[in-house]
């Protein structure tokens, strides 16, 4: 009798597990999130480039915003608390790819504003520079990477000069294709070589770099040689 007894019991305690596993499942089954291994991908982030602000100027730049092209609104300071622009200082801003009118306020209560909006490309630095007595002999020189192969090594210098002057991108930058790089030079003549990632290089004919402007070096597929 008692033997009896037990096994009913027995009986009782896997009917009762049984019970609690079948709900559990079925709980499970109705959960929508049930068998996700972690929460959705996050929808994919807009390419970034570099602004790269230059303070040519004998002021202090104490506030820089910008705004999208087509749009009335500012940003926000995009220099930190307590943070300016000295005079021959630079700073470096990521935005998002797209077109941008720049404003800087000075030390003496006046802004400027570039008289041509800038365009920032992904993965790219575009340079503006601020402007004075010392800086009004400067423009900006441009190279583009119009080929299928990554540039590792740019060199330009003055067309005078007997040789194409120092590396002059930073180690461990290079233009892949479709990239492009901008340096703020003197306003003259200049000649150009560009190395790439299969050992070939390319030269330039000279190039004149004017005051306040761009002049663009694009670099096709012509013209490559052996080292």
């Amino acid at each position: 009798m008692i033997r009896a007894m037990g096994i009913h019991a027995h009986l009782a305690r896997l009917a009762l597990a049984v019970f609690v596993v079948a709900c559990l499942a079925g709980c499970a089954s109705r959960d929508p999130d049930f068998g996700r291994s972690g929460p959705p991908a996050p929808e994919p982030v807009q390419g970034l480039g570099v602004l790269l602000v230059q303070n040519h100027s004998d002021q202090s730049v104490f506030h820089l915003r910008w705004r999208e092209a087509g749009s009335s609104r500012w940003s926000g300071d995009g220099l930190d608390d307590g943070d300016v622009i000295k005079p021959q200082q630079e700073r470096q801003l990521e935005l998002p790819a797209g077109t941008y009118h720049l404003r800087l306020e000075l030390g003496d209560g006046g802004n400027w504003t570039p008289e041509a909006p800038l365009q920032v490309r992904a993965g790219a630095v575009v340079s503006c520079v601020l402007p004075g007595s010392a800086a009004a002999k400067f423009g900006t020189l441009t190279v583009a990477n119009n080929s299928a192969w990554a540039i590792l090594h740019v060199r330009f210098s003055s067309r005078n000069d007997p040789g194409w002057g120092p590396e002059r991108l930073p180690t461990g930058e290079y233009l892949t294709a479709g990239k492009r790089r901008s340096w703020e030079v003197e306003a003259g003549q200049y000649q150009l070589q560009v190395a790439f990632q299969d050992g070939m290089t390319q030269d330039s004919a000279a190039y004149a770099v004017t005051l306040g402007k761009e002049t663009v070096f694009r670099i096709g597929t012509i013209k490559r040689r052996s080292q």
